[in-house]
Formats: structure tokens, sequence, C-alpha cells
């Protein structure tokens, strides 16, 4: 019988980074992954700082999106091969006070490297209904 120092339950996003992480302080793990359920597929790996449906901004976005950068540089160099992307997030505005409100907090210290102040010109997206136009998510992207 094999004996491991760890044991990975699920190779999402999460169980990837564990992953890597034991592999540079030399441990050993196995992987098990039935390839169902997993949070990262659902979410398409999308990362991005802010909460959507408050327009808040994520916890300590600032540093985990520094972490993600290295986690995913990591990877990059080490199976040499390209993996994060940038990707953009819209927020398709339902009323005129949502509007009003991305551009109150895009003002906010916390929010403002995060939420746009240019909004999309109405329609820019084809086939996509959007009377009130988009704001724009910077610093978001997408693991691949």
């Amino acid at each position: 019988m094999k004996t491991v120092d760890y044991i990975i339950v699920g190779q999402g996003v999460a169980g990837s980074c564990m992953a890597l992480q034991l592999l540079e302080n030399n441990k050993s793990f196995l992987v098990i992954d039935d390839n169902a359920h997993k949070a990262s597929a659902i979410a398409a790996g999308i990362y991005n700082p802010v909460v959507l449906k408050r327009f808040a901004v994520v916890w300590n976005a600032q540093q985990q999106i520094k972490k993600l950068k290295k986690v995913f540089h990591s990877f990059e160099q080490l199976l040499n091969q390209k993996y994060d992307f940038e990707f953009p997030v819209y927020r398709i505005f339902n009323d005129e006070n949502e509007k009003k409100t991305w551009l109150k907090k895009s003002n906010r210290e916390d929010l403002k490297d995060f939420l746009s102040q240019d909004f999309n010109a109405l329609n820019a997206f084809e086939n996509i209904n959007q009377p009130l136009g988009t704001g724009e998510v910077m610093h978001t992207n997408r693991p691949v």
C-alpha cells in the first residue's frame, strides 16, 4: 500500500492550488476527483473582486488578486503553458437605481479600482437585452 502525505478531494481551482503548494514543499499527495460538482466549473473559473449583487468589494480583494496572479503564474512556469487570461465581466443594469448605485460606489476608496465609471454604450453587446447599458468590473480574469 502506497502512503502519501496528503489526500486532495476534488481538483477544481482550490484543489489544484493545494497540489501546487504541496509540490513546492516536496510533499506527496493523491488527488481523488470524480469531475462532478465543481464550483470552478459553475463559475467557469472566473475570479473578480466584486460581489455584483450588492456592488461590494470582496474581502481583501487587492491581496487576493495579487496572490491569484502569482499562483497562476507558478502553474504557467511549472507546466510551460498560459493559463490565466484577462476576462471582462459586465453588469447589466436592471433599473436606473442600480446604475446610480454603481456610480456612487465606484467613487468609494475600496471600489474605485474595480468598478469602471465609464458605462458601455447602450446595446453594445449584440443579442443581449441591455436597455440601460452595462458597467465593467475591472481586474477580472479567467484561468483556463
